[in-house]
């Protein structure tokens, strides 16, 4: 890949394909998700907050099956 090539990818201009992040790992002996999610402990901080509004706006039934679903997990 030309260097204009990540360039355009690092400035949101073209989206690359499955096989171009995987090739990008390959090189930099990374998983996809340390390529995809740089900084894990910030998305964590922000997933669990998407769960808290959304868990909020939940009626019991719903909740009641949430907390059975996870007991499985």
């Amino acid at each position: 890949m030309s260097v204009q090539g990540y360039r355009n990818i690092e400035h949101g201009r073209y989206l690359p394909t499955a096989e171009t992040i995987d090739k990008v790992c390959e090189v930099f002996n990374i998983q996809p998700v340390q390529l995809l999610l740089p900084d894990p402990q910030e998305n964590l901080e922000r997933l669990k907050d998407l769960i808290y509004i959304k868990l909020c706006n939940c009626d019991v039934d719903k909740l009641i099956k949430i907390n059975n679903f996870i007991d499985l997990i």
